[in-house]
């Protein structure tokens, strides 16, 4: 909480100058210089321990910019560590979301917490810095970048054929203790994970099918790897890309995964998606005790899926609401393992 105490303090100089102004004391001239450069000496000190953002090919973890103005290390974003943001968050989140009270906000706490404080064992996760500053330019200005993502290639990946994860994330923008869970499974599944940074995650936007194309193609320009088969992977918000791109990008990708999904799109009906993944593979993971994401309506939306003929498969991991990514990480990873390994990619054909 350094960095975030530090932001906090920047007005403090400011606000004694006021006090010292207005009660007439004699000093008020030197601290009318005194106060600014002290707010000005925090800032550089917060400035300072931010994460620079620079990774290379060899590194863990690859912060991707295609286009444009690239990593901003004085965003608030990067000032105040990820970390500390969700700690703040996680007390703010149950005033304003219904579906999490003061209980559950202390339990996604928890589970934050232990994500990101295994994710400073890794000096390349902690230097590659965050893009959360896309999240809350989305938020305020209705307005998000569409040139960047985060890539991780596991050691035996290098040089070998192998799968693609692409993984859309859910609202609220691209964590990066997303990719700490991603990085777990690359490594025992040998595969290849991309994250595409989208702003809250509202993937019915113009610019989502851009972005996730401009970063399946700088992989599959990779010299570093090969890849076998493409997976497109939504968790929550992310679902409605899974519609979106399900349809419009529908020759790129083996198979689609929802995981606590919203199981829509402005843009694509569901009928649309039936129709351009007949017969093929969809996996649906989601927990029982979701109450944003409920049972019922999984139940509605498979069966139309179902009944369409698409290859469904639906996976309800008992006692689990909607943020199983975290909380039941190693059963959601071995159903998508499993689910991974039994499509065909000899009966998969990709047209140009």
């Amino acid at each position: 909480m350094f960095s975030l105490a530090l932001i906090i303090l920047l007005p403090l100089p400011f606000i004694i100058w006021i006090s010292i102004y207005y009660s007439k004391k004699k000093y008020w001239k030197i601290s009318s210089l005194a106060s600014p450069l002290l707010s000005f000496f925090l800032l550089i000190i917060c400035y300072s321990i931010t994460p620079k953002g620079i990774t290379s090919t060899d590194s863990e973890i690859q912060s991707i910019f295609l286009t444009g103005q690239g990593y901003q290390r004085s965003s608030i974003a990067n000032l105040v560590p990820e970390i500390d943001q969700f700690k703040f968050g996680s007390y703010m989140v149950p005033l304003v979301d219904p579906f999490i009270n003061i209980e559950k906000s202390q339990r996604l706490r928890k589970l934050f917490l232990q994500v990101y404080r295994e994710m400073r064992t890794s000096n390349d996760f902690k230097s590659v810095g965050s893009v959360m500053n896309y999240a809350y330019k989305d938020l305020l200005t209705n307005q998000r970048p569409t040139n960047h993502f985060y890539l991780y290639i596991p050691p035996n990946a290098r040089g070998e054929n192998v799968p693609l994860v692409v993984f859309l994330h859910g609202s609220g923008g691209n964590f990066k203790g997303y990719m700490w869970n991603w990085r777990k499974f690359a490594i025992a599944n040998n595969c290849v994970v991309i994250a595409p940074s989208f702003g809250c995650g509202n993937w019915d936007n113009q610019g989502s099918k851009l972005l996730v194309q401009n970063a399946i193609d700088y992989c599959e320009s990779n010299s570093t790897f090969k890849i076998s088969k493409r997976y497109l992977i939504g968790l929550s918000n992310g679902g409605i890309g899974i519609h979106k791109l399900g349809v419009e990008m529908k020759n790129r990708f083996h198979g689609l995964a929802l995981i606590s999904p919203v199981m829509h799109s402005n843009t694509h009906s569901q009928s649309e998606l039936i129709e351009a993944w007949k017969s093929r593979p969809i996996l649906i993971i989601h927990g029982s005790n979701d109450l944003r994401i409920t049972t019922n309506y999984i139940k509605r939306k498979s069966s139309q899926l179902k009944y369409g003929g698409i290859n469904l498969q639906v996976n309800t991991i008992k006692d689990e609401d909607h943020f199983l990514f975290f909380s039941a990480w190693k059963e959601t990873k071995f159903i998508l393992a499993k689910w991974m390994t039994e499509i065909n990619v000899d009966s998969f054909k990709r047209k140009k």
